[in-house]
């Protein structure tokens, strides 16, 4: 059986599925450690008195993890509705 034929195979769609659920949500996971560990990084460097410049990039750098944040959100709404 070819991956072609299996798509077809209602027992192999739900260990795809199932696998690739998994997968994704094991990368999201991942991905939200990742991005807890830079905003404490950011917010320790933003109260150590660093220069302005540093202060502004830590800021825009924060509110583009708050964005990421809900783009992990809704790749998880879609991975719901995809099952």
């Amino acid at each position: 059986m070819n991956i072609f034929q299996g798509l077809n195979d209602p027992v192999f769609q739900a260990v795809f599925w199932r696998t690739k659920k998994e997968i994704v949500g094991h990368a999201l996971t991942q991905v939200q450690k990742s991005v807890t560990q830079a905003v404490d990084t950011l917010l320790d460097v933003m109260g150590n008195g660093v220069v302005e410049s540093a202060k502004v990039s830590t800021a825009k750098t924060n509110l583009e993890l708050e964005d990421l944040d809900s783009r992990i959100e809704s790749l998880k709404k879609e991975m719901g509705e995809s099952e």
